[in-house]
């Protein structure tokens, strides 16, 4: 799989090519930011077009729509994308379950 605007590298497929989890990681986190930021991009580009040619106010709609489309649309891909999102959860949960104990004894 190539980089995504030159800038991602691919993670490998074969466990002996990567050297550690935390490298694997690093990778697949630049990976999410960088889809992150290409879907933002094209929301934001698409949100400001439309809202031009409709008339519409750019500031007021146009910010909205760009920051809800961008971030849920954004938030969804690197999601289905990348494994770095599923475990940024599962360390979050695993450290209040630790941390916090919840509301058990």
């Amino acid at each position: 799989m190539g980089g995504l605007l030159g800038g991602a590298k691919s993670v490998p497929c074969d466990l002996r090519e990567a050297t550690t989890p935390d490298a694997v990681l690093a990778a697949d986190q630049q990976t999410a930011f960088l889809l992150m930021c290409t879907v933002w991009s094209v929301v934001a580009l698409t949100c400001t077009l439309v809202g031009a040619l409709a008339g519409a106010p750019v500031l007021g709609l146009g910010l909205g729509l760009e920051l809800g489309l961008g971030l849920g649309l954004g938030l969804s891909v690197i999601a289905v994308r990348t494994a770095w999102v599923s475990f940024v959860i599962t360390r979050g949960g695993w450290r209040c379950v630790r941390l916090c104990r919840g509301p058990f004894p």
